[in-house]
């Protein structure tokens, strides 16, 4: 895993201000990788 986005990460957990289980944080992830490839 590609430590890249941890800035980004802990952004949208601030302002979330709720823990996000690992397969939130992997949807999360995986929609922002999209959103970059468009």
């Amino acid at each position: 895993i590609i430590k890249k986005n941890d800035n980004v990460e802990k952004r949208l957990f601030e302002r979330s201000n709720k823990p996000m289980t690992s397969k939130e944080l992997w949807e999360k992830r995986a929609a922002m990788a999209r959103e970059k490839k468009k």
